[in-house]
């Protein structure tokens, strides 16, 4: 009898742990997937403070997963675009939400410091005011030419300015380097 009851409870056991998946996978949207315009191979023109031409080169872009507490794993999307000189380099990172309340960030890392650009998940910029200071433009000259549907985000002595048709467009570094997408 008591060899029975001892069967049936792990056979429970085992069919309630195999049942019980904690395992959270959440893909990219269609709206994540869209907030990063270049694709690989993609060489993309700025110009630097002095009028110096700098030309990126996309020659990194993967989709990956990415685990958290070992059993939220999420989508990511990571592009890298890197001078001919190599040095300068900007990488851009978009995550799926795993989170429907929540905004999602697309984070752009300049050389050695970060951005981080809010939007909800209707794919519109949204303003903030805490750790950095976001607000969504209608519209922005830059260079001589007008770009619709921008954010200006500002951390430290940074900022840019991102749209979701032509990415970064221009670049502020310490309050006085500029770099600006040249077209």
């Amino acid at each position: 009898m008591k060899a029975n009851i001892l069967i049936i409870f792990t056979l429970l056991i085992i069919f309630v742990f195999s049942c019980y998946n904690r395992e959270k996978r959440c893909k990219l949207s269609k709206v994540d997937k869209q907030m990063i315009p270049y694709e690989l191979g993609q060489t993309i023109n700025f110009i630097d403070s002095l009028g110096h031409p700098i030309v990126l080169l996309n020659d990194h872009d993967k989709i990956s997963w990415v685990g958290e507490n070992g059993y939220l794993f999420y989508e990511c999307r990571h592009i890298s675009m890197k001078s001919q000189l190599d040095n300068f380099h900007i990488g851009i990172i978009v995550e799926a939400s795993c989170y429907a309340s929540n905004n999602n960030n697309i984070y752009v890392i300049v050389n050695s410091f970060e951005l981080n650009i809010e939007y909800n998940s209707k794919g519109e910029f949204v303003t903030n005011d805490y750790a950095y200071q976001q607000k969504p433009l209608e519209s922005l000259e830059i260079n001589g030419k007008i770009y619709y549907d921008l954010v200006e985000n500002k951390r430290y002595n940074h900022t840019i300015y991102y749209n979701k048709t032509y990415g970064v467009l221009q670049l502020i570094i310490d309050g006085r380097d500029v770099l600006t997408i040249n077209q």
